[in-house]
């Protein structure tokens, strides 16, 4: 919602941006469950994040949103998202 929002504007004026997620005490599937849930609610316009890979506790995921609030309206978002407890 950051990537869209007028208050934040992370990646204003990019075509593309990154997140770091760190992942502690959950699997990453019911994190990527928990995410897409959350943005449906408050910003439906977006399509799933979606899991591309993962290697050694490195979770590569990624997701195209159409901004409404920002340009470029076309914006790239790659979410690394890294196991620092238990390999889960």
């Amino acid at each position: 919602m950051r990537f869209d929002s007028t208050e934040h504007g992370y990646g204003k004026f990019s075509f593309s941006g990154l997140m770091i997620g760190y992942i502690v005490s959950m699997t990453h599937d019911l994190i990527l469950d928990e995410v897409n849930d959350y943005q449906k609610k408050y910003c439906a316009y977006n399509p799933d994040i979606v899991h591309q890979y993962s290697r050694n506790g490195l979770h590569y995921y990624y997701q195209r949103l159409i901004r409404i609030n920002l340009m470029p309206k076309a914006f790239g978002l790659t979410h690394l998202w890294i196991n620092m407890g238990n390999p889960l």
